[in-house]
């Protein structure tokens, strides 16, 4: 509340009016599902707590998941009261599915609110969520496949190690080469032209930071526990191929871009070894940015806890044109979630407000069942003093029109000279009242400095 409070100062401070965009076409809308990296223990919790349709989300998906951890998933998310293990969502087995699920909800709360996409992109496990929504699997399909690529990915050895590097993908594909490390190191991600993650063996990776401190190229080790889209995941593709295999896919019913192409896809998705090379082929993020941008896409909605997309993408597309809103922040979702619904709402799009304000989220109350009577409460005397007060137009003491420099104003000051000096019976007499005078033509200037108001009527 104190939040809320301070930002309808500040916008009443600065005059911030909101205008709601009228135009007759609604402005495409591309939503983008964050990846590993952007979890956090109680992410969502406010939104569980308090939206129906999330909660319900969240809690269909954990039904389906139901003996398929030795922990409970609301438990390792942070949703219960008191949760036992707060670290676990940091596990690859935990993590995968966590985010799945609090991307998947969040996904069908925006919906009902009207945020419906045009194009949905994934980043690397966030393009699950994004395959799951334009139907390209069911929800059921879409957890089968993220739990067991999760536990698949846990159980291999963590030997491998992954470094963003801030140069061009040419750049360190020369490096790369030219130290012989291509059986060691993979691309993992194109997240920007001078944004890319390199991913393999920890020796190897550890090396080649330190070439590329040597010719001042920064670079920034990743905490991650495994090596992703890199060969050491080959271990486990067989497996997740045979899982893969009994999955139902379907063409998408929305545009969706590819992290392996960077291009939309029409039936590519629907089969299973696309989802088996997605694990070991780098994630296209910043081609698949271009490929939106072109389909005339200038608002990109951002489906995770954090926002981590929109910031990549805003340094992909430098245009203050676009408007990149991410759902929620760990400090303060809810007041996120009203800020990007406002965005949305003023860039053009329709909001289904009945949805947002139902009996359910806003506390309401009873209303006197009466008319109000318009009975007059009020003293009578001091209703004539007010009538008395209003009419005066006379100053309160007749010497207030006396000039300072008026001859009885000087005699009488004279005359007080002279009592104070003598100091007899008389003379103290005469002081007394002189003294009286003055203190009613100074009390009387006094109010009249003072603006006269007073109640007139008041009704109930």
């Amino acid at each position: 509340m104190d939040d809320l409070i301070d930002h309808l100062q500040h916008h009443t401070t600065n005059k911030c009016v909101i205008f709601h965009n009228q135009t007759n076409t609604r402005p495409l809308l591309a939503w983008l599902f964050t990846g590993q990296g952007s979890q956090y223990a109680g992410m969502g919790k406010e939104l569980y707590r308090q939206y129906h349709v999330f909660r319900d989300a969240v809690n269909t998906c954990c039904h389906h998941l139901q003996n398929e951890f030795p922990e409970s998933i609301l438990d390792v998310i942070g949703y219960s009261n008191t949760p036992e293990h707060p670290d676990l969502i940091n596990n690859t087995i935990y993590t995968q599915t966590t985010l799945f699920i609090l991307e998947y909800a969040l996904a069908r709360l925006w919906e009902t609110w009207g945020g419906v996409p045009d194009i949905v992109m994934g980043h690397s496990i966030g393009e699950y969520v994004g395959a799951c929504i334009a139907g390209v699997f069911s929800l059921e399909e879409g957890l089968k496949l993220v739990s067991n690529r999760a536990k698949l990915m846990q159980s291999l050895p963590k030997n491998g190690a992954m470094a963003v590097v801030f140069a061009s993908k040419p750049t360190v594909q020369k490096y790369i080469y030219d130290y012989q490390y291509e059986k060691d190191i993979s691309i993992a991600a194109v997240n920007g032209p001078e944004n890319i993650v390199i991913s393999g063996k920890d020796d190897s990776v550890n090396q080649m930071i330190e070439r590329l401190k040597t010719n001042n190229i920064v670079s920034l080790l990743l905490n991650v526990s495994h090596a992703f889209h890199s060969s050491l995941m080959t271990p486990m593709v067989s497996q997740f191929e045979q899982i893969a295999n009994t999955i139902q896919f379907k063409a998408p019913q929305l545009k969706i871009v590819s992290n392996i192409t960077g291009k939309i896809v029409t039936d590519e998705m629907s089969t299973a070894s696309y989802w088996v090379d997605h694990i070991i082929k780098p994630v296209q993020f910043y081609p698949s940015i271009e490929t939106i941008h072109k389909e005339q896409c200038h608002m990109f909605l951002e489906i995770g806890p954090k926002p981590i997309l929109s910031g990549m993408g805003s340094r992909c597309l430098p245009d203050s044109k676009i408007k990149w809103m991410p759902s929620l922040t760990p400090d303060n979702p809810n007041l996120q979630l009203m800020k990007t619904l406002s965005g949305l709402y003023v860039n053009g799009v329709d909001i289904h407000w009945k949805n947002l304000f139902s009996k359910e989220y806003i506390p309401t109350i009873n209303l006197p069942t009466y008319a109000f009577q318009r009975k007059k409460y009020w003293l009578k005397e001091l209703d004539d003093q007010n009538k008395k007060m209003k009419s005066r137009t006379d100053p309160i003491h007749p010497f207030l029109k006396i000039n300072q420099r008026h001859p009885l104003m000087i005699f009488s000051l004279r005359l007080l000279l002279i009592c104070f000096l003598h100091r007899n019976l008389i003379f103290l007499i005469i002081q007394y009242w002189i003294i009286l005078f003055f203190q009613q033509v100074v009390l009387s200037r006094c109010l009249l400095l003072l603006p006269m108001k007073c109640l007139v009527k008041v009704l109930f």
